[in-house]
């Protein structure tokens, strides 16, 4: 009788022939394992992604059940109102008249371009929790200050100030620094995990409305009346800020 083929042949053609069965099923076993460890990353993650009822909401419930919510809301409205000052009446109206148009460009980058300077210096002094309330602090003093300004001086004598303006449109820039650095990440802070996404949609609700409800009525107020705006929503957020961290320092200490 002939020999038995070696081992090494034997060995080569079931290579050849594709992967065992031993091999299939320990494949689907770790495929398996792996699809296990994504679901259960998911449901830590929050489990499937709420769908825009859902959303909308966990939104208003935030809204109904914290007053933190509403007391940082009164930030979110002194900046619609703040900006839209400068976008529509400081532009259109005074520094139009003053410089010329040609100027109002060059004026409305004050604004964002102080914002986007100051931001890593709030980032870095606003690590901590009161920090972040100091800064915001600031800002709510900012507009106060810019509502006394437009008190204080007739349309006349702010179009005589020329680029002198601009020291309304710094403080302005400080405070939408204030805004997109420190006052974003206190809402982190106050509401982390899932509660976030309510937390920011809530602000961007109050912001989004004082806008569009300022470029309506300040169409038929005059300075005067657009300063005292500015000023009891400067204070009023001054004393929300306050308020609000009060809250949060008072139940931290509760839970230990």
């Amino acid at each position: 009788l002939p020999n038995p083929p070696p081992p090494q042949q034997t060995m080569g053609t079931e290579s050849r022939r594709g992967p065992t069965t031993t091999a299939i099923i320990q494949q689907q076993q770790q495929q398996h394992h792996r699809n296990n460890k994504h679901k259960k990353r998911n449901m830590r993650l929050g489990g499937a992604i709420p769908s825009p009822c859902q959303q909308l909401l966990a939104t208003i419930g935030l809204l109904w059940k914290s007053p933190i919510v509403r007391f940082l809301g009164v930030y979110q409205m002194a900046f619609g109102i703040g900006q839209t000052f400068g976008d529509m009446y400081l532009n259109g109206y005074i520094v139009k008249e003053s410089l010329g148009m040609a100027n109002v460009g060059w004026m409305a980058a004050i604004t964002p371009s102080v914002a986007a300077l100051i931001s890593p210096v709030f980032s870095y002094f606003g690590a901590s929790e009161k920090g972040k309330r100091s800064e915001i602090l600031l800002g709510s003093s900012f507009y106060a200050a810019v509502g006394s300004i437009a008190i204080a001086l007739s349309p006349g004598a702010l179009r005589n100030l020329k680029w002198g303006i601009a020291s309304l449109y710094v403080c302005l820039g400080v405070c939408r620094g204030v805004f997109e650095t420190p006052q974003k990440a206190a809402i982190v802070d106050f509401f982390p995990g899932e509660r976030a996404s309510a937390g920011f949609s809530n602000m961007l609700a109050f912001s989004g409305g004082a806008f569009g409800v300022s470029f309506i009525v300040f169409a038929y107020m005059t300075q005067l009346h657009m300063g005292m705006l500015l000023l009891v929503i400067g204070v009023f957020a001054f004393l929300s800020i306050l308020r609000a961290y009060a809250i949060y320092f008072g139940r931290r200490r509760k839970r230990g």
